[in-house]
């Protein structure tokens, strides 16, 4: 793979007496999409600037997307394509962002999905781009995806005035040739459902569920469990507390379940400690802890709780949203001492 991102321009080479400064390079799995994706680490400049030079990203919650069903009948949602690797480094930069592979060095030509500022970068490109008077009732984005919510007509046109801007600076698009598109190519990709931010929203039924792949991760962490280690068992509970607030859970009856996972975050915390005490490493210094690849036991009690709360989420039932309401306030007085 560092030969495909030679060749597609992510990377190339440079001269050892040019480095000035190093990134980590490595390949994580992605089975759900039957690829690799590179995670590309630029410590020196992490480390160097800190998270003061970042500015604080607000993105739309599940609830906001939620509410989003109540603000039309049709949606278009628009991806970026590789969006990180759209931004082309200066070769000053690029120099800071170097690695070493079979005796060779190179150095990052396109923004490093690891850097600490890649979402500032990325995300006010977004924003930039949305940055015109809209006709939708709801626009929403989060980094390189974009959805119109509201008439046909309406996200028709601020998805067309949109691709018209990203034609402008050549950024590209998966779902559609920004190049080549015409009004009614837009107006073909208007939906009434489908995913966005990780979530289903269906328009016409003003309902919202899990998307697919979260179904599919979660049928498959719980096929594996008898193979659990901890840190197998964290994802899992990660994928049931997305699930909180898309579909309807009775959270109250789950209480063995977080207790229990109270326990393992102490369990957690006194390795780490041990770990750290064993190293003679100070109090503060973060070693990889051993606990997370011990294989985990849960508790009978908790195991029946546990899988009631899987198999909700694997039965994925569209909750209805409800429409905010103005709230009704009743005012109740008593005349105390006076009666």
């Amino acid at each position: 793979w560092i030969e495909r991102l030679q060749a597609t321009g992510v990377i190339c080479p440079v001269q050892r007496s040019k480095i000035r400064g190093w990134t980590r390079i490595h390949a994580v799995p992605e089975p759900a999409k039957t690829r690799f994706r590179c995670i590309m680490h630029t410590e020196d400049i992490n480390g160097a600037c800190g998270r003061d030079t970042i500015d604080h990203c607000v993105f739309p919650t599940k609830r906001t997307i939620s509410e989003a069903v109540h603000d039309g009948e049709w949606c278009i949602a628009l991806d970026f394509s590789a969006y990180y690797y759209q931004f082309a480094l200066d070769p000053l930069v690029g120099r800071r962002m170097c690695f070493s592979w079979n005796r060779r060095f190179f150095r990052l030509c396109r923004l490093a999905m690891g850097q600490r500022q890649a979402v500032d970068v990325a995300n006010a490109s977004t924003m930039c781009l949305l940055d015109f008077p809209h006709e939708s009732k709801r626009v929403l984005s989060i980094i390189d995806n974009v959805l119109f919510v509201g008439t046909r007509d309406a996200v028709t046109s601020d998805a067309w005035t949109f691709i018209q801007r990203c034609k402008a600076v050549r950024a590209t698009l998966n779902e559609i040739d920004v190049t080549t598109a015409t009004r009614a190519d837009v107006e073909a990709l208007a939906r009434q459902a489908g995913p966005w931010g990780g979530l289903n929203i269906n328009l016409a039924d003003k309902t919202v569920a899990l998307t697919q792949k979260v179904v599919d991760k979660t049928r498959q962490s719980w096929a594996n469990r008898g193979r659990w280690q901890w840190r197998h068992f964290a994802a899992h509970i990660g994928l049931l507390f997305w699930a909180w607030g898309i579909v309807e859970l009775p959270m109250a009856s789950f209480f063995p379940v977080l207790r229990f996972n109270s326990e393992v975050g102490k369990m957690a915390m006194q390795a780490l400690a041990d770990e750290r005490r064993a190293r003679g490493l100070p109090d503060d210094a973060m070693p990889a802890n051993p606990f997370w690849r011990q294989p985990a036991r849960v508790w009978d009690s908790v195991a029946p709780v546990l899988r009631r709360w899987t198999e909700m989420v694997l039965a994925n039932a569209p909750r209805v949203v409800r429409p905010l309401l103005d709230p009704e306030v009743l005012l109740g007085c008593d005349a105390s001492k006076w009666g």
